[in-house]
């Protein structure tokens, strides 16, 4: 007995002591210079003091004492996008500066010493925020910590600051790329502006001013806009006077980097975290050469493709296009030219080979012009009325790729060469079905050569690239290929469509004349002219096939459509394993009572195959009122069928089952909803004027969809069932 006891003591004394080591793991690199820098957890963004956060070790695993309660600083998040607490520690140095970046980006809230339950601040432990994807479960988060002596760039000295007059004064050119205005006084502040163009060079960066009693006043820059090479930073010195000023000096110092991969952005999330101090001398944050081995590292490369597949804002291209589909006997050959500014755009598609095509489309912010060919007729939408070009340039552009790698574990799995060009192979596992497989160069501009997405062992979409260029500084491939394939028992594997660009110009970030998009028409064009104003652009929208909900088709749920006669119906695709969709149908789940008093009825649509039980587990756990069905054939064909995107996907009808609106955030219904009434009333209203359809027409021409597809304007369909 006395040994069981003793071996029972044992195993108590060793699973402790297991315990004890586990809680004590840290996560942590020591830079060359000495100084040591610790993650210590990550916990929910939280606006009140009173409640504690849960927080995480960087792994996932629980967390027990909570570093800090607030930070109590504004995050800037917007629609897609959350946010999360950081608790770090630096040591082995009092003289420091740090930055901290993500995936999306530098964090918008820096390092700062947060405050206790009692508003205190905590001794050791820095504060951050950084925003994430909403579809994003782990990330890797890059600390920089400057501790090198400060260095002097520019130095401004005037004995008289307040005796000039500001905006006459003009400073002596600089021998670094920086412009400084002339400090204004702005109450108790005094404001300097600083203009610079080495946005490339990450450095800490600070001003100090010094009176005329020699005392030093130190400041830290904040970002005041952006442009293509520029930035423009501001100084606010708080209770300083012109006529007290002296001299200021521009001073910058280096960052050493540390690196944690895999970081869990949710509690019981596991990962295994990788710590990494990055080489000062390869400078990977600014993008500069490196050595074989940092080249090599899974790190480094998603960190090159976020920086690389950014698409510019502004800029021109003209490039050639062979589309092919299965029934194609010779591609088309399209020629196109492409012109884009935030909402200002030009764009034109010319037929190359023999044939009628010629569309012509120009948006200068205030109107849309159509023109086409054969017909020599022009229409013109005066008001602000954008089209989507129909072969925009980012169509080509795999900017969805590093979203996917950045939102899902990814592999390294080794090193090839594709076309001669040495290159590395990246796999993930998105799913149960899907797998994604990216081929990308290992030089500077780390860019995906070739991209594979399959659905089980089956391949469905196929990337090439050729000819990595970079145009004025941003790497796009000269051609690309993009191909759509499916497979079944009878067609086994075969090709569905696809699309050969050929980029003959790419000239990104370059200015767009403001009326460079006005057209001119040959002397025998019809040209019609509407002015549509804001509050009645419905009114002259262009005509487009009207979507009605039918039917379930493919989709095992317990509703009948009829049920829902003569209210607006919200059908929200989603699924069970993704936090997104979680919250959007819980929060539906909130909104159901307010939802049927306005006469809408919700029904939500499982978009994956899951266990049953699973599934009805969840909904009465969650206590979800509104019928919940799954889809029971072929999930991919059911999804493209009803045009889901993305999940969740929402879809709202009006009380006549025409589709109002698709693909919203949550954040969205009311307004959709209002819209959706005042459309529906705008129907009604114009009914005795318009000419009544009995949609049985159409439907005996064998559209059997559960939307129902006509060449009628949406404001003229009548209901046939009333």
């Amino acid at each position: 007995m006395k040994q069981v006891i003793w071996i029972l003591t044992c195993l108590l004394s060793i699973a402790g002591h297991s315990d004890a080591k586990q809680d004590s793991r840290v996560f942590a690199a020591t830079l060359p210079n000495g100084v040591a820098v610790e993650l210590i957890g990550v916990s929910y963004r939280s606006s009140g003091l009173s409640q504690p956060k849960r927080w995480w070790r960087p792994d996932g695993a629980d967390l027990p004492d909570e570093p800090y309660r607030h930070s109590r600083r504004s995050t800037g998040a917007h629609v897609g996008i959350y946010v999360r607490d950081f608790a770090l520690r630096i040591t082995g140095t009092d003289d420091y500066s740090c930055v901290t970046y993500n995936s999306l980006g530098r964090s918008n809230v820096q390092p700062n010493i947060p405050l206790n339950e009692k508003n205190e601040s905590v001794d050791g432990v820095l504060a951050f925020v950084c925003r994430f994807k909403d579809s994003q479960t782990v990330d890797t988060i890059r600390i920089g910590v400057s501790t090198e002596p400060w260095q002097k760039v520019e130095e401004w000295v005037d004995d008289a600051w307040h005796e000039h007059d500001h905006d006459n004064i003009v400073f002596k050119e600089s021998n670094n790329p920086l412009i400084l205005t002339w400090p204004r006084q702005k109450g108790r502040a005094v404001i300097l502006e600083m203009v610079r163009t080495d946005v490339d060079d990450v450095q800490a960066r600070r001003m100090l001013l010094f009176d005329r009693d020699d005392q030093i006043h130190e400041e830290s820059p904040v970002t005041h806009g952006e442009g293509p090479g520029l930035i423009k930073e501001q100084y606010w010195f708080w209770n300083m006077r012109l006529e007290d000023m002296h001299r200021f000096e521009y001073q910058k110092r280096p960052y050493q980097w540390v690196e944690f991969r895999n970081v869990s952005l949710e509690p019981g999330h596991e990962t295994d975290v990788e710590v990494a101090v990055l080489d000062v001398k390869d400078e990977l944050a600014r993008g500069l050469p490196v050595s074989e081995q940092d080249r090599n590292s899974l790190g480094y490369i998603l960190h090159r493709l976020a920086q690389n597949l950014r698409f510019p804002a502004k800029g021109r291209a003209t490039y050639r296009i062979e589309a092919r589909n299965a029934q194609s006997q010779e591609p088309r050959l399209l020629w196109c030219e492409y012109a884009f500014d935030g909402v200002l755009y030009g764009f034109s598609v010319v037929e190359i080979q023999p044939g009628d095509f010629n569309v012509q489309w120009y948006f200068d912010g205030e109107k849309t012009t159509l023109y086409q060919m054969p017909n020599k007729a022009a229409t013109i939408w005066e008001g602000r009325r954008e089209m989507t070009p129909i072969y925009n340039l980012q169509q080509f552009f795999p900017s969805k790729t590093i979203g996917d790698l950045l939102t899902h574990k990814v592999e390294l799995k080794g090193s090839g060469k594709i076309g001669g060009i040495p290159c590395s192979l990246l796999e993930s596992i998105m799913s149960s079905k899907e797998r994604l497989k990216v081929w990308v160069t290992k030089e500077r501009d780390v860019y995906p050569l070739r991209i594979e997405r399959y659905e089980y062992d089956n391949l469905r979409y196929l990337y090439e690239a050729e000819n990595i260029k970079s145009w004025s500084g941003v790497p796009f491939p000269q051609k690309t290929t993009i191909s759509w394939y499916r497979s079944d028992d009878a067609l086994q594997h075969s090709l569905i469509s696809s699309k050969v660009v050929s980029v003959e110009s790419f000239s990104p970030n370059v200015e767009i004349a403001g009326g460079e998009f006005t057209p001119e028409f040959p002397p025998d064009t019809s040209v019609n002219t509407y002015t549509v104003s804001e509050q009645q652009a419905s009114d002259f929208e262009p005509t487009r096939p009207a979507k009605r909900l039918r039917q379930f088709a493919d989709i095992d749920i317990e509703f009948d459509i009829d049920q829902a006669r003569g209210k607006m119906i919200l059908v929200c695709f989603w699924d069970m394993n993704q936090r997104p969709s979680r919250n959007c149908i819980t929060q539906l789940a909130k909104l159901a009572k307010k939802l049927k008093d306005k006469s809408v009825t919700v029904v939500a649509v499982q978009a994956s195959k899951v266990e049953q039980a699973k599934l009805d587990e969840w909904i009465q756990t969650n206590d979800i009122a509104f019928p919940v069905g799954m889809i029971e054939g072929d999930e991919e064909n059911t999804r493209f069928t009803w045009g889901v995107r993305s999940l969740p996907w929402l879809i709202l009808t009006d009380k006549k089952r025409i589709v109002r609106a698709e693909g919203f955030g949550i954040e969205q219904l009311d307004e959709k909803l209002t819209e959706t009434g005042s459309k529906t009333q705008l129907s009604m209203s114009s009914q005795s004027l318009a000419t009544e359809v009995d949609l049985n027409i159409c439907r005996e021409e064998g559209l059997k969809s559960f939307f129902h597809s006509s060449s009628i304007p949406e404001d003229l369909i009548k209901d046939p069932n009333g």
